[in-house]
């Protein structure tokens, strides 16, 4: 999280949490962090829902501690033909969804983290623990730019694979901000 009373700008790791979501991750199994950074007001909430949506359909979440797949959540007995992005009814945050609405007002702060790892069979057989994160939104008029570089460089330390969400078009700002970050 980020702020405290006493300083507004300040991290906080809240490392019993993580260690809570990573205890649901069995021994030996490889763990990927994809997370998405961009500009506020975005959608990086609403993309990383639609992820949750994707990955509950293809997806087991309930492994053993040795490592088995107890039960595959995918439910494709019961699709009745349809494709998964057909059956999704809501994506709203109450129904198991990041945190997002719409407006100008900033959504999200820090960095969040799903508290549930989903389970994948890569091709190769090898098995992983897929982790999401949210990130704050850059760019808004709260933020200075040395807090949104921290956000952006703790997250890609953080990740296996990071998402540059840019709204519509690539423009040369949006390299020319990748480039500062990522130094």
């Amino acid at each position: 999280s980020i702020g405290t009373e006493s300083d507004s700008y300040a991290f906080t790791f809240h490392e019993e949490e993580l260690n809570t979501i990573l205890s649901k991750v069995p021994p030996g199994w490889k763990v990927s962090v994809i997370s998405v950074v961009g500009a506020f007001r975005t959608g990086k909430s609403f993309l990383l829902s639609w992820f949750l949506r994707y990955l509950e359909e293809h997806c087991g979440r309930n492994v053993s501690d040795d490592g088995v797949d107890k039960a595959n959540a995918s439910g494709n007995d019961q699709n009745d033909g349809k494709k998964w992005y057909e059956r999704v009814q809501t994506l709203n945050q109450h129904e198991g969804s990041f945190d997002w609405r719409g407006g100008t007002e900033r959504n999200t702060t820090g960095m969040w983290m799903w508290s549930e790892p989903y389970f994948l069979s890569r091709e190769n057989g090898e098995d992983i623990a897929v982790l999401l994160v949210d990130t704050q939104g850059m760019f808004d008029h709260e933020t200075t730019v040395g807090l949104t570089a921290a956000i952006f460089g703790l997250s890609t330390l953080l990740s296996s694979y990071q998402i540059y969400n840019v709204d519509k078009r690539i423009q040369e700002d949006n390299l020319q901000q990748l480039a500062l970050f990522s130094e």
